[in-house]
């Protein structure tokens, strides 16, 4: 393998990876105002400013944050110290990936079902899961960024 290739690999791997970080981010800076907000205006931002943050383009951007970093978690298995911290990253962005599956998407499918007139009585459980669950991405989307950093330092 040349250090061409494995430059390439960790440049894309850091540039999915900043990306996601940002829409992880942007959801944790949202979430202290959007917890004041009532459930019609919730429901509106929910189904309208989050829009390209789902499928095609964020889930495109996280699935291959995801690829990458196991892929040069993989290609830096001999790497010593570059290993272990690129493969923490990928672990935090896979368990990441698996709290949107599990937590996120039953969440935005419930919320995207919602109209002006039936907003449900329990609209807060559905926001502070959604909330919440987005939070604890960030965190490990923050970690195994920094991982990531660490992981081109050593």
């Amino acid at each position: 393998m040349s250090l061409m290739f494995l430059l390439t690999w960790r440049f894309i791997a850091f540039l999915l990876a900043a990306l996601t970080l940002a829409m992880a981010f942007c959801h944790l800076l949202e979430m202290a105002p959007k917890m004041k907000d009532d459930a019609a205006l919730y429901r509106t931002v929910q189904q309208t400013v989050y829009r390209n943050f789902g499928v095609p383009l964020g889930a495109a951007i996280e699935t291959a944050a995801v690829i990458f970093t196991i892929a040069l978690a993989t290609l830096n298995r001999k790497g010593g110290s570059a290993f272990y911290l690129t493969a923490i990253t990928a672990s935090c962005y896979l368990v990441a990936f698996a709290i949107w599956f599990v937590r996120v998407s039953p969440t935005n499918a419930e919320i995207n079902e919602w109209t002006t007139t039936s907003v449900p009585a329990n609209w807060t459980l559905w926001r502070n899961r959604w909330e919440r669950s987005h939070a604890v991405r960030a965190v490990l989307f923050l970690v195994g960024f920094s991982t990531l950093i660490l992981s081109a330092l050593v």
